[in-house]
């Protein structure tokens, strides 16, 4: 119980233990004694909300938090290493050495970019804000690091039934795109165009066109199907004079 006398917070409050269940008279006086400590410490300043805080941390000093790490989205098991940060929120050790970690490597990231798009300015200390009140942490980032990592179940997916229905329909759709043309096959798309020849017609100048090598044919041909297979509508074919290409295209 707390007495707040008139001259508060120049006088600390008046602090009593009524009813205590469970508690030993070593624990009450270490208790009181605490909360005392804490009180002269603290003079002149408001200081009830956190005589408050200390006493419930003392009371479940073995005790577990009760909700959710907001990191890792689990409840707190037993014997699961957490921390209770300065703004009074609770989370795994391990999550939050890996939160910290993450957000150290992006502020300076950050930084990295600012500086190279503008003028260098002195680096600023890497503050990682906490995830729930956005209040500046104050961590030991190695000794967060060396706890376990916490007990998380395993949780198999398993659809419900609604969500196999919805999967069903969307088979049957597909099913039925398919069959009426409307799903592009990329493997049929690429063998769409084909190539055909024709014996060409008589040439124009039969020397010349004797004189041409079969090896330049070949070429043009190899690059006129490579080039149809990219965009058959913009290419354009330059063959010797007295061969004909006749080009073919389905689809």
């Amino acid at each position: 119980m707390l007495s707040v006398p008139p001259q508060y917070p120049n006088k600390a409050p008046e602090i009593s233990i009524r009813n205590p269940r469970g508690l030993s008279d070593e624990q009450i006086q270490k208790i009181s004694q605490t909360l005392r400590s804490v009180a002269e410490a603290r003079l002149g300043t408001e200081v009830l909300y956190e005589l408050i805080e200390k006493g419930k941390e003392i009371l479940t000093d073995n005790n577990i938090p009760h909700g959710q790490c907001v990191i890792c989205l689990y409840g707190f098991q037993e014997r699961e290493a957490f921390t209770k940060t300065q703004c009074y929120h609770y989370f795994h050790s391990h999550c939050l050495a890996r939160y910290a970690q993450h957000m150290e490597e992006e502020i300076l990231m950050q930084q990295e970019e600012r500086e190279q798009h503008l003028e260098p300015s002195p680096r600023q200390e890497v503050g990682v804000q906490c995830p729930v009140c956005r209040e500046t942490l104050v961590y030991d980032l190695c000794a967060l690091k060396a706890a376990p990592a916490p007990q998380q179940p395993l949780e198999l997916y398993r659809p419900d039934a609604k969500t196999l229905q919805h999967q069903e329909e969307l088979r049957l759709i597909f099913k039925r795109q398919q069959e009426k043309g409307g799903i592009i096959d990329p493997e049929a798309e690429r063998n769409r165009y084909f190539i055909s020849l024709q014996a060409p017609p008589a040439a124009v100048d039969p020397r010349q066109a004797a004189s041409e090598p079969l090896s330049a044919e070949m070429a043009v041909l190899r690059w006129t199907c490579q080039s149809l297979r990219q965009d058959p509508w913009e290419t354009k074919c330059c063959v010797p004079a007295g061969r004909v290409f006749v080009l073919h295209l389905s689809g």
